[in-house]
């Protein structure tokens, strides 16, 4: 067993927590170097290039690698003496103070550049006869020395007493360098990040008895942040006393517990049998004042903005898209030009798309539109539709600033009913109070994943102007989904037909009854071999370990069809399974605003270069491209090796993947799971334009086509 300190040179490879990585030596032969694997259980963080580190471990040969040093004990540790030239010029916190601007601040302050940094002396920094640095990098620096410095105590304080030391950043994000006596004075305050056991036992190791009031105002919360996490934004009396006894024990008595978490200000009674969170009602009370704004009478200032229905619009209107309105979007059109604030509610196949269309054209010239979606998919649809720019919600929250809306603004929020409270409340927080707003969507959809529920309180409200599109279109009635997607809508359970075929019917609904999981596979991997060369076809499944196993075996075959036809099949890695020329693909997790690509996003890998290409972007960081893909609503993307972590296969997706998309047809995987119920049922069939087979437990479809959505059942304190 041996111990080296180093500055971390290079980091291989980050999985699973753990990480490899090299490290090179602080002694006097600072020449040698240390491959070092750590698994997450003894790696407290992941490192950084540039960090000091203290590793402990065994030596161990790998025949891909050599030796290595397998770590038993690793821990961030601060730098001393000259090795702070290379911490601050090969830390990624540091940018803008390269190698050369470090060697030249050693060479003028020496040791005292420690003393310097410890009191943030910013005049000596960027005194150009000394320091000569620049303000920007002086205050960079200052920050985020304080920051990595303050760091590491917290680290060692949490692995002391037994938790994960990746923890010290976010403690650090919250309560700064006054981490540590944060903890001590309530450790009640690691509930944040950590789960109840092990907090409660650190409580009473550091002297917090069991009828304490900071452990009674914790319960309490710790079971509202529970039930938020579950989508709730309150909880009635009966469930948090039952809550409350299972984390404190029976000996409590109940309402001193409750009335310590109100002094505390963990809890609000808002009703005789109803609580929530502070966090809930602050942003719940906040959605409810803005919107009573909008329902008040237009100020003189308003109606200098009031727009007038024109018929002549519509007309035009209808002769270019080649279809006529019916009664209820006339109504639609009307009623959005009269209100500040209105929702229109609709289902499949009823024109809620082209009455947005006939909205936006009507819409003058001083009023300036913004059009947002959930995702970039139904974004680029609404802006096909419309001949206006539309975005991302996320997008939209990170690019308009509080206060930075015209007065003379109008938003118009697609797929209203995936959007949750804090949502809700960011979106209203920016819009002044001259503001419009419609919120356009199916209350049947998929709920948000976040918690509460927003476009269903609006719906039905009795204040809330609204207008429900109910006449099916022409165009989509033929298929006989949207008949099929009402009656799923009303809890009624629709008869489908037996599938027998493209041959025999290519469109409508149709089932395919199967119980066991293995045979659920079989028949979708059948039926998507018949469709994959008649259009567009897509496997919508609920459980991430389905769409993994179907992905294998979909990945496979594609690769042996290529080698029967002799055509190249290399390997590009992801995180995952690796993918080949050909293969479908899906980007997600992250949204890359810059490049235009989001979560969700659906393509085809194209290309796969031999040998990877090289540049340097406008940061001076080194850029890998690996390949090339064909992404839906994009276009053609090169893809870096970073960008690998964000790929998976996409043969078949959830069904939060697929929302915002369309498909000629689709697959559906009826499993026996948590998430499969109503609304489950109802988006995924109304994903497809043509043809949807089913293939599952027809109990399941049964039972859940028959009962409510389960996001119904959420308990909410927001009433309008």
């Amino acid at each position: 067993m041996i111990t080296i300190q180093g500055i971390v040179s290079r980091v291989y490879s980050r999985r699973g927590g753990g990480a490899i990585f090299n490290i090179k030596e602080v002694n006097n032969d600072s020449s040698k170097r240390y491959r070092i694997k750590a698994d997450y259980d003894v790696l407290p963080v992941q490192p950084s290039n540039g960090e000091i580190w203290e590793i402990t471990g065994n030596s161990e040969y790998s025949d891909e690698y050599g030796n290595q040093l397998k770590a038993l004990n690793c821990s961030k540790e601060l730098p001393s003496g000259s090795i702070l030239i290379d911490f601050l010029c090969r830390n990624n916190r540091f940018p803008g103070l390269g190698e050369k601007k470090a060697n030249r601040l050693w060479s003028l302050f020496g040791e005292n550049l420690y003393n310097i940094l410890d009191n943030e002396d910013f005049d000596v920094l960027t005194n150009k006869e000394k320091g000569n640095i620049s303000s920007k990098v002086a205050n960079t620096i200052f920050t985020e020395w304080r920051a990595y410095i303050d760091e590491i105590p917290i680290i060692k304080w949490l692995q002391q007493y037994g938790f994960p030391g990746y923890l010290a950043l976010r403690i650090y994000e919250v309560y700064g360098k006054e981490s540590e006596k944060k903890l001590y004075e309530n450790s009640y305050r690691l509930l944040a990040f950590c789960n109840w056991n092990d907090v409660d036992k650190l409580a009473f190791r550091l002297g917090i008895n069991k009828d304490d009031y900071r452990r009674h105002a914790a319960a309490v919360d710790e079971v509202l942040y529970r039930h938020y996490a579950d989508g709730n934004t309150a909880i009635n009396t009966k469930e948090l006393t039952s809550n409350v006894k299972k984390l404190l024990g029976k000996d409590n008595i109940i309402d001193n517990v409750i009335l310590d978490a109100r002094q505390q200000q963990t809890a609000v009674q808002i009703e005789t049998d109803l609580y929530q969170s502070p966090g809930a009602y602050a942003l719940e009370q906040y959605i409810k004042y803005h919107i009573s704004q909008l329902l008040k009478p237009t100020s003189d200032q308003q109606t200098i903005f009031k727009t007038q229905f024109k018929q002549e619009y519509i007309h035009g209107f209808e002769k270019r898209v080649g279809i006529k309105l019916n009664d209820e979007q006339i109504s639609a059109v009307k009623s959005t030009l009269n209100n500040r604030i209105i929702c229109i509610i609709g289902g499949t196949g009823v024109g809620k798309t082209k009455t947005l269309s006939a909205i936006i054209k009507q819409i003058g010239p001083q009023w300036i539109i913004y059009q947002m979606a959930l995702n970039n998919r139904a974004a680029q649809k609404i802006t096909d539709a419309t001949d206006h720019k539309a975005t991302t919600i996320s997008k939209f929250l990170l690019d308009v600033k509080d206060n930075e809306l015209p007065d003379n603004c109008w938003l118009f929020i697609y797929e209203s009913s995936m959007v949750d409270i804090p949502t809700a409340y960011r979106i209203l927080k920016k819009l002044p109070i001259t503001s419009r707003i419609c919120f356009i969507g199916d209350p049947h959809q998929l709920p948000p994943v976040g918690p509460g529920l927003f476009f269903h309180v609006l719906t039905k409200s009795s204040t809330i102007p609204k207008v429900e599109l109910k006449v099916i279109h022409k165009q989509a009635r033929y298929t006989g989904i949207p008949s099929i997607t009402l009656l799923i809508r009303k809890q009624i359970v629709p008869e489908l037909e037996k599938y027998n075929g493209l041959n025999n019917k290519d469109y409508g609904v149709s089932f395919i009854s199967s119980n066991s999981l293995v045979d659920i596979k079989r028949h979708i991997l059948s039926v998507y071999r018949e469709c994959i060369n008649h259009g567009t076809v897509q496997i919508i499944a609920a459980r991430q370990s389905t769409c993994f196993a179907i992905n294998i075996e979909l990945h496979n075959e594609h690769r042996e069809l290529r080698k029967y036809e002799g055509k190249p099949v290399p390997p590009l890695p992801t995180h995952g399974v690796p993918v080949t020329i050909g293969d479908s693909i899906l980007w997600h997790t992250k949204n890359d605003h810059a490049r235009g690509i989001y979560s969700g996003t659906l393509g085809i890998l194209t290309e796969i270069y031999n040998d990877p290409a090289h540049c340097i972007d406008e940061h001076g960081n080194e850029i890998e491209y690996v390949g090339v893909a064909e992404f839906d609503s994009l276009g053609t993307l090169k893809l870096t090796s970073n960008d690998m972590q964000y790929i998976k296969l996409g043969y078949c997706i959830t069904i939060h993947s697929a929302q915002g998309s369309q498909f000629e047809r689709a697959i559906i995987a009826c499993e026996d799971a948590k998430i499969v119920d109503n609304s489950w049922l109802y988006t995924s069939l109304t994903r497809t334009q043509k043809q949807a087979i089913v293939i599952g437990s027809r109990n399941v479809f049964v039972k859940e086509a028959s009962s409510a959505p389960r996001a119904f059942r959420r308990v909410i304190g927001l009433k309008i």
